[in-house]
């Protein structure tokens, strides 16, 4: 038995194949999108969730989707047109509701031209 902190060969040879493996595999995935017809943000995105997805598991993807999808959000919120107050009720609801107020403001799209970003009113 090997003394704590100290790896013994086979555990190294575990360690590196498991290290080449991911190295491989991102490398595979940063290829492929250098070909694909992409914006470079939505690349880079694909890029970091495939790290996150890889290195936390699901719940941290979801937390990553989360962070990205409200700073998304709340960067098309302060360049939008529409009142301050809706502005600030979206802005609650995406930041306290996690991942439905944000698929809630992509559905929604109240940012967008038309009479909803004008008056602020969302009609169903």
């Amino acid at each position: 038995m090997a003394p704590i902190g100290v790896m013994s060969g086979v555990e190294v040879v575990i360690l590196a194949a498991f290290a080449l493996f991911w190295l491989g595999a991102l490398t595979g995935l940063v290829v492929c999108l250098r070909n694909a017809v992409l914006s470079f943000p939505l690349k880079v995105g694909i890029v970091i969730a495939f790290l996150v997805l890889s290195l936390f598991g699901f719940p941290g993807f979801l937390l990553a989707v989360w962070i990205l999808g409200m700073v998304h959000a709340l960067t098309l919120l302060r360049k939008s047109t529409i009142e301050d107050s809706a502005k600030a009720l979206w802005a609650v609801l995406v930041v306290a509701v996690p991942i439905l107020g944000v698929i809630a403001f992509h559905i929604v799209k109240p940012c967008e031209g038309g009479a909803n970003a004008t008056t602020g009113n969302v009609h169903f």
